[in-house]
């Protein structure tokens, strides 16, 4: 199994399926968006070899070249939290894809241009066809470290495969807020 490496996922984009994940942060550095995530589900043919079905307890999302990131969600405090962050305007010829990104109690789906998109999956990561689940859920109950977990969100121990490419220091986390009017209307429409 390919581990321990950035993998290219170009042509495997509806492989990494992050629909049910659980994230805390994402991370912004330059034009690179990192993104940890617990419990991505492997959904179609992958240069992982892992079986379509099976869940990853750990991994990261790197996406480069990124333009702009627009969020729609926050719907478990009662309200819809709509917006986004022009990282790029001069990039043109990029690709876009929607992802999941679920908090402890906001879940949002990020749509992201991009130009390169990739996947690490750390050697000591675990693949089950179980859920992995960081805090009890009404559905599940806590499987992870609540310790190791909390480590990983705030990327603490970044491997180095990823730290020489996106600089941990010089990252800002992203917060999702509303947008002005306008833009709201607008994405609303697009969504």
């Amino acid at each position: 199994m390919n581990r321990n490496k950035l993998i290219d996922f170009k042509n495997y984009e509806y492989a990494f399926n992050t629909s049910e994940t659980y994230s805390e942060n994402a991370y912004l550095c330059v034009d690179s968006l990192l993104i940890p995530y617990l419990n991505a589900q492997i959904s179609d043919k992958n240069p992982f070899e892992i079986k379509v079905g099976d869940k990853i307890d750990y991994s990261y999302l790197l996406l480069s070249g990124v333009s702009i990131i627009q969020w729609n969600g926050g719907f478990y405090h009662g309200e819809n939290v709509i917006g986004e962050l022009t990282v790029n305007n001069q990039k043109t010829d990029v690709l876009v894809d929607y992802f999941g990104f679920n908090r402890r109690n906001e879940g949002y789906e990020i749509k992201v241009g991009f130009e390169k998109i990739e996947v690490f999956i750390p050697s000591e990561s675990k693949v089950s066809n179980s859920e992995w689940i960081p805090w009890d859920t009404p559905n599940f109950a806590q499987n992870l470290s609540s310790k190791e977990t909390q480590e990983f969100f705030e990327v603490r121990k970044l491997p180095k495969t990823i730290n020489d490419r996106f600089n941990q220091e010089k990252s800002i986390k992203l917060e999702f807020k509303n947008s002005g009017e306008n833009i709201i209307k607008e994405l609303k429409n697009k969504w």
